[in-house]
């Protein structure tokens, strides 16, 4: 395995509002190593959310 390579988590969420299951995930991607870890995001909702 190569130590280099980020882990890459993919998180299919309706939008990025203020909701709670929104929040917590933007909180966990403020604390990660992103040296690490690499969060991709697939939304469902065409308009701007709170956290676009």
């Amino acid at each position: 395995m190569n130590k280099n390579k980020k882990t890459r988590i993919l998180h299919v969420l309706g939008g990025l509002y203020c909701g709670g299951t929104e929040t917590f995930v933007v909180n966990m991607y403020r604390a990660i190593d992103k040296s690490k870890f690499q969060f991709d995001f697939l939304i469902h909702e065409k308009s701007e959310g709170h956290y676009d």
